[in-house]
């Protein structure tokens, strides 16, 4: 019998290591692309790193070829990062924080300088290196992000979640673009992760205009007292179930949610119903809750499901010290 298995060289510690810390930087700056969605006009981040060394990401070049092909999976999700800080409307201002020594002594796989040129060319921002510089680097982003110019147009509207690539180009010699390279189609509320789904609901709940919608807004009463006796504050509604008729297909999720003065969610109840549970023409909401003294905004957030349309009724509460 002939074994034709080979042994699969193992990773060292450290590589392992710097992919996962790649990995999960990646991750994050990824939650907060998506994050910043939700805050309108254009969004300026100045980040002070040493990069990720190019070989991790990309792999390595040998005068003979391809000598090893990086993590794709890695990549991938790299590649998925600038694509996100792009659509968020994020420009990356990167400061190379190496010292110039320490790039001299390194090669050129293991410096992180381009993997921060990508970051900042994809995102139309730039990169700076020699951190010793860094007073004056700081006033060119000042002179940079003083002032600009804002392009629009029209798009389709498709709900499918695509990328789409932009490219600005100028007429005038000598002139270089620093743009956006991309942007998002909206994606359907159903393909949306938790993270999405809880951005989407504060979006919802706190902002004049969310995006991509316009809910409809209903009165919300604040008692203060539990009429079970297990609270100090009762949020109370009364919704005409005409007024959210197409908000109620399929099955809909019903949240009262209580937020601090600094809009961290403090408190949520949330239950879910389907259309045949609306029966009459008006659909009561009670929920108690027991809070710390305090200032409150309290929302009751009515949202679909599938569709991710919203309805929300709003107030502001305070609870006396003892």
């Amino acid at each position: 019998m002939v074994d034709n298995r080979t042994d699969v060289p193992t990773l060292r510690p450290d590589r392992k290591e710097s992919e996962n810390q790649t990995l999960q930087f990646a991750q994050k700056m990824i939650d907060l692309s998506k994050a910043l969605r939700y805050i309108p006009g254009h969004k300026h981040i100045v980040l002070f790193s040493s990069g990720v060394p190019y070989s991790i990401v990309y792999g390595n070049q040998s005068p003979y070829g391809i000598s090893d092909l990086g993590n794709p999976g890695l990549r991938f999700k790299y590649e998925d990062m600038l694509r996100e800080l792009s659509a968020a409307n994020c420009t990356i201002y990167a400061l190379d924080t190496q010292e110039l020594t320490q790039i001299l002594d390194r090669g050129t796989s293991m410096q992180g300088r381009y993997t921060l040129e990508k970051m900042a060319g994809a995102t139309g921002g730039k990169y700076f290196g020699n951190i010793n510089n860094y007073e004056r680097h700081i006033e060119k982003i000042q002179d940079l992000t003083g002032c600009y110019y804002v392009l629009g147009y029209y798009v389709d509207d498709k709900w499918d979640g695509a990328y789409h690539k932009i490219k600005v180009e100028v007429s005038r010699p000598g002139c270089k673009v620093q743009a956006q390279k991309g942007y998002f189609n909206p994606k359907p509320f159903t393909e949306y992760s938790d993270l999405e789904r809880t951005l989407h609901l504060v979006d919802l709940a706190l902002s004049n205009e969310p995006l991509f919608q316009t809910p409809f807004r209903f009165p919300l009463a604040i008692l203060p007292y539990s009429p079970d006796g297990k609270g100090n504050l009762c949020l109370a509604a009364d919704i005409p179930v005409e007024k959210i008729r197409d908000l109620l297909s399929g099955k809909v999720e019903v949240i009262g949610v209580i937020f601090d003065e600094k809009e961290n969610i403090v408190a949520l109840k949330r239950e879910e119903r389907r259309k045949t549970e609306f029966p009459g023409e008006n659909f009561s909401y009670v929920a108690s809750f027991s809070l710390s003294p305090g200032l409150y905004k309290c929302r009751l957030v009515i949202r679909n499901l599938e569709t991710g349309k919203g309805a929300v009724a709003s107030a502001t509460a305070v609870i006396p010290g003892q």
